[in-house]
């Protein structure tokens, strides 16, 4: 049997105005602990008093060699203190890194706790081990009760507004996976105490697991906070509430807008409903082995269509800044040009395809009957054409137009990016007049799981909102997909 491979540990120590807690939360962390870790580290942001001093003078006296100890030359803040010791551990290639609180709150005697559920085979998944007061009694710990309080208040509306059900948000003493670290955009989180909010929004929409361990609480001399609740309060929710606006596409919040494929780590899972799905199954159906994907993006068709699909792709697409997307690899030629300023004659003079997909492409089009007629007139051979554009008349976007006409998203039916608006009739006589003729109309209902993770695709909203899309399609349906071929002369 292969022997598995155990994750590389260090430890990191926070520490800003420590000097009398520092070394004994070092002296605390188990014995086990320290021998398994192959380093225990230190960041000291540019304390007022001795922090730095007193750590590497114990390191001195008792010749540790795995304590290391630096100071910043500026305070960073919490956030940015961190982020520079997440940064040291990647280069140090660490695995996982526990992060434990200068100031001796958090109790460094369970750390192994923190650490067990990176021993199971699949520890690569979880994101973060969170230990949690309020599995414990934290109350009994000294916790004043205006944070108690204050903790469960917050806690509950975060949960609320992302779909989880931690039992707090705002424990600083974790576990992080820095593979994890790799695949998303830490660095752009903010420098205050609010990082630790974002960190978890940004595991979440990865997809890692997050664990929570019961710990127990600790108020006492020298464990000090600098957290302006109210204000740390106020930005937590503002951060939860930032990714869900985001997420809707009524705001853009570069923070959470990042982009799996460039980040790298987790595939494609496609809702049987989505409009890629429906390609793939059309694609297969139809038998077709050469296709020209019309703005292929990030290769989403390619995930799609899985790894057993042994055809030929070939992409179109303008965005430069996907040219490193780890799906596009399976594209046998790649043309990064602009539709609005290029015609598609050599590409259509060098291959024969089967099928021809535009994807979400004509309404970002100024001529979108130039690019179709084009097809139809460049290619003396037959081919399937699949087309999917979003319903402009979907009930929520066209209710939004109406009462806010001036009202832009940055996805959706009212994407600012889109130059033309379609109603089913409106796309319909647009196909038609281009000399095409509609085999097969499918409809897709809102992404509801994208817009809150508890409308997932077996909840009851979801079910209602595919069932609508059906019967009333042209105010119910989310996006529409035909599957034409060329009107015969």
């Amino acid at each position: 049997m292969r022997k598995r491979i155990k994750p590389n540990i260090a430890i990191f120590i926070i520490a800003y105005n420590a000097a009398q807690t520092l070394i004994s939360a070092y002296k605390r962390i188990p014995r086990q602990t320290k021998i398994q870790a192959k380093e225990i580290y230190c960041f000291d942001d540019c304390s007022d008093d001795n922090t730095y001093y007193a750590g590497l003078g114990y390191k001195t006296s008792h010749k540790i060699k795995k304590f290391n100890l630096y100071k910043n030359p500026k305070n960073l803040g919490y956030g940015g203190n961190q982020k520079k010791g997440y940064r040291y551990a990647i280069k140090k290639n660490y695995d996982v890194v526990v992060m434990l609180h200068g100031d001796a709150q958090y109790a460094p005697e369970r750390m192994s706790q923190l650490l067990e559920p990176f021993n199971s085979d699949n520890w690569n998944d979880i994101g973060v081990v969170m230990g949690s007061r309020m599995l414990g009694n934290p109350l009994k710990g000294g916790m004043p009760l205006y944070k108690f309080f204050g903790n469960k208040i917050i806690t509950f509306f975060e949960n609320l507004i992302l779909g989880t059900n931690f039992s707090e948000f705002h424990s600083g003493y974790r576990a992080f996976n820095m593979n994890a670290f790799k695949n998303i955009p830490f660095d752009a989180c903010s420098n205050g105490f609010h990082f630790d909010t974002q960190i978890l929004i940004l595991l979440l929409k990865a997809g890692y697991r997050i664990v929570e361990v019961p710990i127990p609480t600790y108020y006492g001399p020298g464990s000090r906070s600098y957290v302006n609740v109210f204000k740390y309060g106020f930005q937590c929710l503002k951060s939860v509430i930032e990714f869900r606006l985001n997420g809707l596409g009524i705001i853009k919040k570069p923070l959470y807008d990042f982009d799996f494929n460039i980040f790298g780590k987790y595939q494609f899972k496609g809702d049987k409903q989505s409009s890629h799905m429906q390609v793939v199954r059309w694609l297969q159906k139809e038998n077709c082995h050469n296709v020209l994907d019309i703005g292929c993006a990030n290769g989403m068709l390619s995930v799609a269509l899985g790894k057993k699909w042994q055809g030929n792709l070939t992409g179109i697409e303008k965005n430069l800044n996907l040219k490193n997307s780890q799906y596009l690899e399976r594209y046998g030629k790649l043309y990064w040009i602009d539709l609005n300023k290029n015609n598609l004659r050599d590409i259509l003079m060098a291959d024969k395809f089967d099928a021809i997909v535009i994807a979400d492409v004509l309404e970002h089009l100024q001529k979108p009957s130039r690019l179709l007629l084009s097809l139809n007139k460049l290619t003396n051979y037959n081919f399937k054409l699949i087309i999917s554009v979003p319903n402009f008349h979907y009930l929520p976007a066209f209710l939004a137009s109406k009462l806010l006409p001036k009202f832009k998203m940055y996805k959706g039916p009212l994407d600012k990016t889109h130059i033309n608006f379609y109603s089913l009739s409106q796309i319909k006589a647009l196909i038609e007049n281009s000399g095409y003729k509609i085999r097969e109309l499918k409809k897709t209902p809102p992404p509801t799981y994208l817009v809150y993770s508890k409308f997932s695709q077996e909840s009851s909203i979801y079910k209602l909102s595919l069932m609508l899309s059906k019967i009333f399609p042209s105010i119910f349906a989310y996006q529409f997909l035909f599957l034409c071929e060329k009107k015969e002369e």
